[in-house]
C-alpha cells in the first residue's frame, strides 16, 4: 500500500474507533509500534472535528 495512502488512512481508521491491531494488519505494518504513531494523530482529528461542529451548531465564539 502507498505510504501516502496510509498516512491518510491509518488516523482515520483509528478516529473511527478501529483497533490498533486491525489497522497494524489493514496496512501491513510488521511492528505494531508504526502503527501507534497513527494514534497520535487521532486524537488532534477529534478536537479539529468538534470545534467545527460547535462553529456549525453555535457560530464563532465571540
Amino acid at each position: 500500500m502507498a505510504a501516502r495512502f496510509q498516512a491518510l488512512e491509518g488516523p482515520v481508521l483509528i478516529e473511527l474507533g478501529v483497533h490498533v491491531r486491525i489497522v497494524q494488519e489493514i496496512l501491513g505494518h510488521s511492528d505494531i509500534r508504526l502503527t501507534q504513531r497513527y494514534t497520535h494523530v487521532a486524537s488532534p482529528m477529534a478536537a479539529n472535528a468538534a470545534e467545527q461542529m460547535g462553529r456549525a451548531l453555535w457560530g464563532d465564539p465571540q
